[in-house]
């Protein structure tokens, strides 16, 4: 039984479990979208876009389009039905909250819950690197079993795992896993696989923007991480050589390029302040 099964086997019985409590309570698995979508409308009239609501309520955009407009490029009309889940955030949305600015992630309690496309694309570009989904969970502090859920169940999770592994997405995008071992290189050759397999984008795909906006696309004629050579590129740049040129030589887009030096220069300040941090608690402890 591959792992993939094993994780689906889980999501089938949960879901299993919650329409079995559903209908003993006399509850339907959806709810008519007439009444969110009234309520969309209403919301709109006192001119709340789509984008603020997806944004208040983690609902993301494409979901509130087809329970708005339908999905036309396909023939289909508006939503019937939407679940219990997302009709009880739309709906819980007021005027007065989108008027609010959307907290920031650091400033949400552990357990608020905030939209699941982020922490999702962050772990899915970790293992386009070869990160496995073991070496993730690991460095995460959880079992490699919830990061799996995390990646497949509901869409929503906990602002305390969001920042957990924002955390190490920011630690580890710009890195390559070790392959000392021949276990290690195998490990990295059976994510990259598995990445290519279902599509998954790497770090230099995504805009750190928009990384998080559910309406988003990633370049995939991004390079991998590990072919940009960043001294290349600062001499490229010191002879003269326009952005876009260097962009095409190295096989990136401008995007992609300049996503690579804005990470280059963050970790370059966050190891420059680790530096001075260092020396002032030397100097303190000589005094």
């Amino acid at each position: 039984m591959t792992a993939r099964t094993a994780i689906e086997r889980r999501y089938d019985a949960a879901r299993t479990r919650s329409y079995r409590r559903r209908r003993a309570a006399g509850q339907t698995a959806t709810v008519d979208a007439a009444v969110v979508r009234a309520h969309v409308e209403a919301l709109r009239e006192q001119g709340v876009t789509l984008r603020r609501i997806a944004a208040v309520s983690g609902v993301t955009r494409p979901t509130l389009y087809a329970l708005m407009v339908g999905q036309p490029s396909k023939g289909l009309p508006p939503t019937r039905r939407v679940t219990h889940g997302v009709a009880q955030r739309v709906l819980a949305v007021t005027v007065q909250d989108a008027a609010l600015p959307v907290p920031d992630l650091d400033t949400l309690s552990d357990l608020a819950r905030v939209n699941a496309v982020g922490p999702r694309r962050r772990v899915h570009a970790l293992v386009a690197l070869g990160w496995s989904m073991q070496q993730c969970a690991d460095r995460l502090g959880i079992a490699r079993r919830q990061l799996q859920d995390v990646l497949l169940v509901g869409d929503q999770v906990s602002a305390r795992t969001a920042r957990a592994i924002r955390d190490l997405y920011d630690a580890l995008c710009w890195s390559t896993p070790p392959t000392s071992t021949r276990w290690q290189r195998s490990a990295v050759t059976r994510s990259r696989a598995l990445a290519r397999a279902r599509g998954w984008a790497p770090p230099l795909a995504w805009d750190d923007d928009s990384i998080d906006d559910p309406a988003a696309v990633p370049d995939l004629g991004a390079t991998p991480l590990s072919v940009v050579d960043l001294g290349d590129d600062e001499h490229l740049r010191l002879s003269g050589v326009p952005d876009e040129q260097i962009a095409a030589r190295m096989g990136v887009s401008l995007d992609g390029l300049q996503t690579a030096r804005r990470r280059a220069r963050s970790r370059e300040a966050a190891r420059d302040a680790e530096l001075v941090a260092a020396v002032d608690s030397g100097k303190r402890g000589e005094q």
